[in-house]
């Protein structure tokens, strides 16, 4: 195991084996609707790819018992799609897909929500696909990450680093390879 899954197991065991917050968790919900170009696919694909991506979610914060965030789970139970599309006026090809992901995401913060505290991400579930009869990336990543902020509803707002632990089926280029087919294909 690598210093950094030590850490993280660590890390995991003390915030789990805290005592019952003396605060109820927080739920907030919230809305995605973002439309960007994305320059990987663009770079990948040799045409322009834009993103659109439109979800609905619930974020639900935990707190020790000095009312201290701990944790954070992420939930989209209706998913989150994701248009993938080259658009003509841009010089594409006019063609375009959706997917949609139902991935939960846990922040551990374990030692607390200053900028600079160390944070770790965890995405586990069916994390991207690349349209129908395509592979998937399906599995658990886990991520150092780095505090930077908290926002107005008091949610952490996370600076995400490199993955420290893969598991599953998590390969990034099939599943880009796919999407290029899908958008420039005849």
């Amino acid at each position: 195991m690598t210093r950094h899954a030590l850490a993280l197991v660590g890390a995991i065991a003390l915030v789990l084996a805290e005592p019952a917050a003396s605060d109820a968790p927080t739920r907030v919900p919230y809305q995605l609707d973002d439309t960007f170009q994305s320059r990987f696919l663009t770079n990948r694909c040799g045409v322009p790819v834009v993103v659109h991506i439109v979800g609905t979610g619930t974020i639900t914060v935990f707190y020790d018992r000095n009312g201290t965030i701990v944790r954070e789970f992420d939930m989209l139970p209706t998913g989150m799609t994701s248009t993938y599309s080259s658009p003509i006026e841009l010089g594409g090809t006019g063609k375009t897909f959706s997917e949609t992901v139902h991935s939960p995401v846990i922040f551990i913060f374990p030692a607390g929500t200053d900028p600079g505290d160390p944070a770790f991400m965890i995405v586990h579930g069916v994390q991207r696909t690349s349209g129908p009869g395509s592979p998937r990336n399906v599995g658990r990543e886990v991520y150092e990450a780095v505090v930077a902020g908290v926002d107005a509803e008091g949610v952490p707002i996370v600076d995400v680093g490199e993955p420290i632990v893969q598991a599953g089926q998590l390969d990034v280029d099939p599943v880009a390879e796919a999407r290029c087919e899908l958008l420039t294909d005849p």
